[in-house]
């Protein structure tokens, strides 16, 4: 589980990098734990619940919230200040199906880490580790 988990988040943090071009590889790599994070909280841990989400359209409020959530974190860890450029980055990933399956993949590990403390101290975001310890 937790070389599934290493390899996940290595393609995410990937294309974060390549659509935001950051030279905060860290930060890229945390960015993707929490993007996979709040989609594990958001019980969006397989294709059939994201397309629920993608298929209500840019006018419906929950599918803005969702890419607002996206777009918050990318802004938080690459400091990027453009917000629009941040939101294009976004619905970007969200329409890459690479990005999507390995965002979903980690947030399914996350969904059954119970327990498992050897994945769980991989986890190089403080503030996801953290969560999951308490959890």
């Amino acid at each position: 589980m937790k070389e599934k988990l290493f390899a996940s988040i290595n393609v995410a943090s990937y294309f974060l990098w390549e659509y935001s071009q950051s030279d905060n590889a860290l930060g890229l790599w945390c960015c993707a734990e929490d993007i996979a994070n709040m989609f594990q909280k958001k019980g969006i841990t397989n294709l059939e619940r994201l397309n629920a989400i993608l298929i209500l359209g840019k006018k419906n409020e929950e599918y803005i919230q969702f890419l607002r959530d996206i777009s918050y974190k990318i802004y938080s860890y690459t400091k990027n200040i453009d917000h629009i450029k941040n939101w294009f980055l976004a619905e970007a990933l969200i329409n890459n199906s690479e990005w999507i399956n390995a965002i979903l993949t980690a947030a399914e590990i996350y969904n059954n880490i119970k327990g498992e403390d050897e994945v769980i101290k991989s986890i190089r975001s403080e503030s996801v580790r953290n969560f999951y310890i308490q959890r």
